[in-house]
């Protein structure tokens, strides 16, 4: 085989080479796209959960401050 022809050969398994990374990259975009998606919920959730927290914690100082006025036992 002369020197041209396994250039040519070795030309294009460095592009078929290439067209797999293509596939692999394309593979991790998609990944971190759901990776992306996902966090983004999980900080709402948390948020979400803050904002919870803290209307609950609101609602248990009333009640409280209602049983102490009436002179009622808390229920647990």
């Amino acid at each position: 085989m002369n020197d041209s022809k396994k250039r040519i050969i070795e030309k294009e398994q460095n592009v078929k080479n290439i067209n797999g990374l293509q596939h692999y990259f394309d593979t991790i975009d998609k990944i971190f796209a759901i990776v992306n998606k996902l966090a983004g919920e999980v900080t709402t959730y948390r948020g979400q959960q803050e904002l919870n927290s803290n209307t609950l914690s609101k609602h248990d100082d009333r009640i409280e401050t209602i049983e102490k006025h009436l002179n009622i036992s808390p229920s647990l």
